[in-house]
């Protein structure tokens, strides 16, 4: 691989970066390192990245930049040589209920083209295939005809009857220039006296107008395709041509034609083939009806040119892209939009106790006062209709309970269904959608069973081959019958519910085939090549309609970078912000592999990573520091990793090993109560039962996809939640739940970005703004001009710039890419008004108070020890770099975790308090997961719990009690390896966690394990 230039950075002063100057090698996989904070972001994104996308844009038409003259340059003196860019960074994860592993990766969109193209309808009620044709396809099917074949080209009579009578009718057909109908199993001209033939029936049905003899071969051409289209336009959309098989040659011909294409015979009994339009379509006269028509025998082919089935009536859509897509309402359920489900009666929170009666107040949600008359009218319906009041629910029958659902009309109650759908039609109130979200909740749709897809989309099955039989070739051909018939052809739900590993096997035997290929070779290319990736770094066992926020964090990287790493472009900047967050030591070489395939197809990869093996196969390493912050910012270290080793930076202690792991202590804490979770079986979890204790640092480990975010964020959080009478969403199966009475709050410290809007930053979401803009209301400035303290909130109009809103930036949308962003032209971007920038406190206005760090910040406001409490709580958590106004969504997992902690450090005095984190390393170098710990010890020490998430080996080898869950991932995972110190972990042979945590273990004189419970 040659080396192909630099690309040139000098005097880069992004954010907290002193005025460096790097160069970057190309076509070389690059990793930025260093502590948190130090600038690795600033670099590799908001400059090389930024910089490199705007000059793409800048190739853009003229029209086109006249939106863009304001898209803000790197502030650097010199770049050069920089390539169109792509990011994937953490703050890209999709953010819809309706996203997917197939929809964030693309391979969806490429499956509906590929359906598109090459589904076959097949008729859901009588399970025929169903075809749309025109006069051009049909001339090409007639063409597997030998020459002299003798045909009629003829239509249906009901098609031209309209309201007239019979005689009206031939008069009409007389007057339009027809002489000939075909009347049961005879032919009669419309001169001859045809009412009588006509009489016998009255609908019109089975007769046939005769249009145009043809010998095929020998009448011309154009005359045929005229009479066909005339056919078409007469018969309402339906041709029928009588194909003769009676005479010396013509019965032999065709005898010997449907002996040739026999073995070609599709399920529908007509027709093979990709489409109606495919040059591969065939004809075979025997899988026809034959009719007699004056004593000669015809071959009866019908032809439509709508969807519509020939046998049953049914109708159908064409297959096109947007049929198959359920954001779309061409493609989507009508019932459930597209969802897959529906909102319902949540029969365990309307009515919470079945032992109670109507009387006694058994539906819960018209106890309250406001809804008094609900439950008299309930109770008055119930005496007209004769149904006790003073029975217990739970003896209702079920003629009973569906009047108490869905009401009786003659009495004026409208059911507990009837009263849910009265109160949506208010859900602009807040009250009322906290009502609906409390007493409904999701069930499967039931039209489209979750399919998400409208019937007619349903029906587009595509003929893939079924997946490889142990023991055979992955090469082995595929014979032409396998694919003719539909059983093992799946519709586009069926498909995506088989894991990535399945659909893999089934697409690579599909793409050999010499039509697939024909007619959607680039389509096959890459669903091949994203579905390759996912399987490459360890993710075929996933399906591909698994929703996206289903997934652990490591899960949800590698997916998110699937749709990047799977294309095939080449001379690109890839720049990939931590792309191993949230996986296994394990699975992290797989993904380094799938990293370098991505440079040696040509592109320059810059990565920001903490990971050891990135870091020892990078080809070049780039290290900031030595600080975070104002204490960072500059090039400590550049050059290979070999170099790096014998460098004094804290990267190079992390690899050389030259500092010791943090010491723990010799006895580790013991559990004080425990909480046991019995019978979890959601997703790949076994039946389970997992016993956790409280009042430790317990971390559930196992390699990614083992089952750990299933166990404790989507069956431990919300079951605790359900039973601490806090609104979730149901928890994943599972049998019982003990010991939750030991803990008074439980609470989810995960990766999502702080805050719910694009406008929460760090000061806003520890409410430390709300004290700033108190300080600035008491200065002499603001006094005099009148300003109160909701002057200096930028999400206030009295305060806010009047163009941008508050937000310091216009967002552009761009059809085609990502939505840009500019520096708002009138406040510059610096959110206020002209006349609350003039206001200052100890020199500084809201907007210089905004860009400070967190520790400037500290400083500043000292004699407030309000803002100083609060700000305090950012520095312990290692925070002290992040910027006041820096956007909550821009953050790291790892940042946005400890942004939380800072919050809940104030709620110390509460009581038993379980916190359940997920991935708190992330983003971290080594030397911040010490103070990480340090956080960890201070809420331990206060008696709360904590239940951790983690791969990272110094947390795990600081656990206080270790469960390890595997042995692998997806199928082959979901149950307990392993559960103890990590100590006693280590002695598990089964447990792949073990290889990798047992460096990091230091020899110990005492470790005591905390005692299980009994029984």
């Amino acid at each position: 691989m040659s080396f192909a230039g630099n690309i040139v950075l000098r005097g880069v002063r992004v954010h907290n970066l002193k005025d460096i100057d790097v160069d970057i090698p190309k076509k070389r996989l690059v990793v930025v390192c260093g502590p948190s904070g130090s600038g690795k972001t600033s670099l590799a994104v908001d400059t090389v990245y930024h910089e490199g996308r705007r000059r793409y844009l800048e190739s853009f038409s003229a029209h086109t930049r006249q939106f863009l003259d304001n898209l803000p340059r790197a502030d650097a003196d010199r770049i050069e040589g920089i390539s169109p860019a792509v990011a994937v960074t953490a703050w890209q994860s999709p953010k819809s209920h309706r996203a997917t592993v197939a929809t964030v990766t693309e391979i969806y969109d490429y499956l509906r083209l590929l359906y598109a193209a090459l589904g076959r309808v097949i008729c859901i009620e009588c399970g025929h295939r169903v075809m749309q044709h025109t006069p051009r396809t049909i001339m090409r099917l007639l063409d597997s005809f030998p020459v002299g074949i003798r045909m009629m080209v003829t239509f249906p009579a009901a098609g031209q009857s309209g309201e007239t009578n019979t005689a009206e009718f031939a008069a009409e057909l007389r007057a339009e220039g027809y002489t000939r109908i075909i009347v049961g199993n005879r032919s009669y001209s419309l001169d001859e006296a045809t009412p009588d033939a006509l009489a016998s029936r009255p609908d019109l049905s089975d007769v046939l107008v005769q249009l145009d003899r043809i010998i095929w071969g020998q009448t011309d051409a154009i005359r045929v395709l005229e009479s066909l289209e005339s056919a078409f336009r007469a018969g309402d959309g339906v041709c029928v041509i009588l194909i003769q098989d009676h005479g010396e040659n013509g019965g032999d011909a065709c005898r010997t034609q449907s002996s040739n294409l026999n073995s070609s015979v599709s399920h529908s009994g007509a027709l093979t083939g990709n489409s109606a339009d495919g040059p591969q379509e065939r004809l075979d006269p025997a899988a026809f009806p034959r009719v007699e028509i004056d004593g000669v025998r015809y071959a009866r082919m019908t032809f439509r040119d709508r969807w519509i089935c020939s046998q049953c009536g049914a109708a159908y859509s064409a297959p096109e892209p947007r049929l198959f897509n359920f954001n779309s309402s061409h493609g989507a359920c009508p019932t459930c939009e597209g969802f897959g489900t529906v909102m319902d009666v949540d029969w365990n929170r309307v009515v919470p106790d079945r032992g109670k009666s109507l009387a006694a107040g058994a539906v819960a949600v018209w106890e309250d006062r406001r809804r008094a008359d609900y439950r008299d009218r309930m109770l008055a319906s119930a005496a007209d209709r004769g149904i006790p009041t003073d029975v217990p629910v739970s003896q209702f029958t079920e003629e009973q309970l569906h009047w108490l659902l869905e009401g009786d009309s003659e009495s004026g109650f409208c059911g507990i269904r009837g009263f849910l759908r009265e109160l949506g039609k208010k859900r602009y109130r807040a009250d009322i959608r906290g009502v609906l979200t409390h007493y409904r909740t999701q069930r499967i749709c039931p039209d489209c069973r979750g399919a998400r897809l409208r019937r007619e989309a349903l029906a587009v099955r595509l003929p893939l081959p079924p997946a490889l039989s142990e023991g055979s070739e992955p090469g082995a051909a595929v014979s032409e019958p396998l694919l003719a018939g539909f059983p093992q052809a799946p519709n586009i739900t069926e498909l995506c519910r088989l894991q990535v590993a399945q659909v893999l096997h089934r697409v690579r035997r599909f793409e050999v085939l010499p039509e697939a290929r024909q007619v959607a070779r680039t389509v096959l290319e890459q669903i091949v090549g994203r579905l390759a990736y996912l399987d490459q770094v360890g993710l075929g066992y996933l399906s591909l309609d698994r929703p996206i926020k289903t997934l652990s964090g490591g899960e949800l990287r590698r997916v998110v970078l699937a749709g990047t790493l799977g294309s095939s472009l080449v001379n690109m900047v890839y720049v990939l912000d931590e792309p191993s967050a949230g996986l296994h030591p394990r699975d992290v070489a797989r993904l380094v592999q799938a990293v370098a395939a991505l440079r040696d197809r040509g592109n320059t990869v810059l990565v920001v990573e903490h990971e050891e093996a990135f870091l020892r196969n990078a080809d070049q390493v780039i290290e900031l520091g030595p600080g975070a912050g104002e204490r960072g910012g500059r090039i400590v270290f550049q050059g290979p990793p070999a170099e790096l080793a014998a460098a004094t930076t804290l990267t190079a202690a992390h690899l050389g090993r030259k500092r010791g792991d943090r010491e723990h202590a010799l006895r580790r804490r013991h559990a004080d109560g425990w909480i046991r979770l019995c019978g979890a079986r959601g997703h790949n979890l076994k039946n389970i039962t997992v016993e956790f204790p409280l009042g430790v640092l317990c971390v559930v480990s196992g390699v990614s996809g083992a089952g750990k975010s299933s166990l404790v964020r989507q069956t431990l959080y919300p079951a605790l939640c359900r039973r601490l009478r806090k609104n979730v969403e149901p928890p994943l199966p599972y049998h019982d739940l003990l010991g939750e009475g030991q803990i008074a709050d439980v609470i989810l410290v995960d990766q999502e970005p702080p805050g719910h809007t694009s406008r929460s930053c760090v000061a806003t979401f520890l409410k430390i703004w709300d004290d700033i803009r108190r300080v600035f209301a008491e200065t002499a400035d603001a006094r005099t001009r009148g300003l109160g303290p909701r002057h200096f909130s930028f999400n206030s109009h009295e305060g806010a710039c009047e163009e941008c809103g508050g937000q310091g930036y216009l967002e552009i949308e761009m059809q085609f890419l990502a939505d840009v962003h500019v520096t708002c032209p009138r406040c510059q971007g610096r959110r206020f008004r002209e006349e609350i920038l003039d206001v200052f406190h100890r020199g500084k206005n809201p907007a210089d108070v905004l860009e400070m760090t967190v520790r400037e910040a500290f400083a500043f406001f000292r004699g407030y020890p309000k803002v100083q409490a609060k700000l305090k709580r950012l520095i312990e958590v290692g925070l002290d770099y992040l910027r006041l106004g820096q956007a909550a969504q821009t953050l790291s997992g790892g940042e946005s975790q400890r942004l939380r902690l800072a919050a809940h450090l104030s709620t110390a005095k509460r009581s038993r308090a379980l916190f359940i984190l997920e991935e708190p390393s992330t983003g971290l170098h080594d030397a911040d997961v010490t103070q990480l710990l340090d956080n960890f010890d201070s809420l331990l020490n206060v008696g709360h719990s904590l239940i951790v998430v983690e791969h990272h080996g110094s947390i795990l080898a600081a656990a206080d009690y270790l469960i390890d869950l595997g042995p692998d991932a997806g199928d082959a995972g979901g149950r307990v390896v392993a559960a103890g110190t990590p100590e006693e972990v280590l002695r598990c042979p089964e447990s792949v966690t073990a290889a990798y945590l047992a460096p990091l273990l230091k020899p110990r004189t005492r470790a005591t394990s905390a005692t299980k419970p009994s029984g």
